[in-house]
This record gives structure tokens, sequence and C-alpha cells, in this order.
């Protein structure tokens, strides 16, 4: 199973989630892109750096990948996940979104106004960690999730569009 990890390092919690989640799921693959958002002002910078310049066989530090590769990374994934403890809307969601990955993200209120019932949420590393392992080991709810977002997307765009009869 493929994970889709995207974040901009800003604090080591982001980080500090998905080290303990790779680490509990090692027989998962974690790709996670993106790059340090305040160069060597990140906080954490230095702790960030010694794990990227030796990561764990299960997970992937691409860097910065250009949009075409990453549309490729968004197909590829069984999942997405962005486990930010907080974003303005980050564009990387409906990017993942319209390559029809199914995605997973932590609880915040910003995602339940927009996205409404198209992801799955998680309050913390054990609910993702849990979750992660549920679809692994039950793949057609990974398939739901994914068919259902769809089918939710598809009809929120329909109710969108105004038709006019010529």
């Amino acid at each position: 199973m493929l994970l889709l990890v995207q974040v901009r390092f800003r604090n080591v919690k982001e980080l500090m989630t998905l080290y303990v989640l790779r680490r509990n799921c090692q027989k998962l693959l974690f790709i996670w892109a993106g790059g340090f958002s305040f160069g060597g002002m990140t906080d954490g910078y230095e702790r960030y750096k010694k794990i990227m310049d030796n990561p764990p066989k299960n997970l992937i530090f691409p860097g910065i990948v250009p949009p075409e590769r990453m549309r490729e990374l968004y197909a590829l994934a069984d999942l997405f996940l962005l486990p930010s403890y907080n974003e303005l809307f980050p564009m990387t969601i409906l990017e993942a979104a319209s390559c029809e990955a199914p995605i997973m993200l932590r609880d915040l209120d910003l995602y339940k106004v927009i996205l409404d019932g198209n992801y799955r949420a998680t309050s913390d590393v054990s609910e993702m960690r849990e979750a992660i392992l549920e679809y692994k080991n039950h793949p057609e709810r990974l398939k739901d999730l994914k068919e259902k977002k769809l089918e939710r997307f598809l009809k929120s765009i329909q109710k969108s569009i105004c038709w006019k009869s010529g």
C-alpha cells in the first residue's frame, strides 16, 4: 500500500506524526512530498534534516515535486494523507481529489465545511494508524471511500451547474 503524504515542513509535530505512523506500519510505503516552507528557519529544521538525510526504508522524501509529477503521485497513491494541524486550505487536497485519490485528513473544522464527507477524518496519530491498517486489511473499504467521494463530488458539481433550455 502506497501512502502519499504532503505537507510543508513547519513544525516538528507534523513530521513526528508521519514518523510514528511509518514506524507502526512497517509494510507500507510512505512518500512525503514537500519541502521546508521557511528553510533553515523552520522550527525543528536540524531534527528534520537528520531524518531526511537518513530515512527509514519505508519512508521516501522526494522534496519539492513538479506539478506534473505530483499528478502522477496522486494517481499512484492508495491514500493521500495530509496530517497538518492547521491550514488555510491547501490546494493539494483539491489536486488529490481531482486525481481521484482517496483522502485522509486531520479532523479540522475547515475541511468539514468545504469537503463535507468526501474524506476520512482522523483526530490523531492513533486514529490515522487504525484507519490506514483498516484500509490495508480491507481494501474494499478504501475502494468504497474513493467511490463515495467521487459520487458526492459529482453530485455537488451537478447542483452548482445551471442548465438553460434553448
